[in-house]
């Protein structure tokens, strides 16, 4: 599977550098004007897609309607954060800092970051933990991606000491106002060391709401046998493509381009997949990276969401309920 995937991402950069050399240098047209044109609109959208776009990171917040939810969760926000790949090309700690700091601002009651902290480097590991530290003051559960794997003991240590912690194939149960959320994490799927069966056991119970963490939409096939309330997960960075472009090139998880970004419904569970803040190749397209916020909620229209920043951009929306 490893090897097909470096076969994938060799023939997509072989794709995008054939693509950049003929619209920049050599275009296939006859008149000189015209190669000039091209030239030019094409180094427009490069500047757009590798210096704006991956730093417009925008805010999407969505009520999930639970009708089962309890009363005293009624309200609760979550916040997810995921795939930052520090020390990748272009991820700088401008965006991040500021990022961190937009997350503290929207005070939320829970925060998720569902891996890719580092871009397979260890030595990145005390670097990017140290921007995340201030998210250990808020309630802040993670669980570690597929990059994460050449540094698991140190992010482990690293992000325990900054109080956020790691869940692996475990559960824990978070009390909010006199009830109980159960919070989910498994390992990565992408590289199957997810097990949701074992994770789950002794936390299904029809009183008890659960939340899903999980790297990647790759944890699909074992929520068809499974069901949690909300399931979030990253990992494709939204192909980081227009998508009717990029499903001809990439195959973002192991279930094919089924799960590129936003909502699905798996089973009895609602999957999201998030854009991201990172990138692996410093470039972005009608795709830029996100930061979601989550309201819990009996009814979808109990709550007003607030307006956007000016920093963000948000975008409010309201996923149908799952009825029970």
């Amino acid at each position: 599977m490893r090897v097909k995937r470096r076969i994938r991402q060799v023939i997509v950069g072989i794709v995008l550098i054939s693509a950049a050399y003929l619209l920049l240098i050599a275009p296939p047209v006859h008149r000189q004007r015209d190669a000039w044109g091209i030239r030019l609109i094409a180094g427009i959208v490069l500047f757009y897609g590798m210096l704006i776009e991956p730093n417009r990171v925008k805010v999407t917040r969505y009520c999930v309607t639970i009708p089962r939810l309890p009363t005293q969760l009624e309200g609760l926000t979550i916040l997810q954060l995921t795939d930052i790949h520090w020390g990748g090309i272009g991820v700088n700690r401008w965006r991040l800092g500021r990022t961190v700091r937009r997350a503290l601002a929207m005070n939320p009651d829970l925060v998720c970051i569902t891996g890719d902290f580092i871009a397979r480097q260890p030595r990145f590991v005390d670097q990017v933990v140290e921007l995340l530290r201030p998210l250990g003051a808020l309630h802040t559960y993670a669980v570690l991606g597929n990059h994460d794997r050449h540094a698991i003991p140190e992010l482990k240590a690293a992000l325990g000491a900054a109080d956020i912690r790691v869940l692996d194939n475990e559960a824990v149960r978070h009390s909010c106002g006199g009830c109980e959320l159960a919070i989910v994490g498994v390992a990565d799927p992408s590289s199957s060391g997810d097990r949701l069966a074992e994770a789950l056991v002794g936390v299904a119970s029809s009183a008890e709401v659960t939340l899903l963490l999980a790297h990647s939409p790759d944890i699909a096939s074992a929520l068809t046998d499974q069901t949690v309330d909300l399931a979030l997960t990253g990992h494709t960075h939204g192909v980081q493509l227009p998508w009717r472009i990029a499903k001809t090139l990439v195959r973002p998880s192991r279930d094919g381009r089924r799960y590129a970004a936003g909502w699905f419904a798996v089973g009895g569970s609602r999957l999201y997949v998030n854009r991201g803040l990172g990138h692996l190749w410093p470039f972005r397209l009608c795709c830029p990276p996100e930061i979601a916020e989550f309201t819990l909620t009996t009814n979808a229209h109990t709550r007003a969401l607030s307006s956007s920043s000016t920093l963000f951009r948000t975008r409010q929306n309201t996923f149908p309920s799952r009825q029970k």
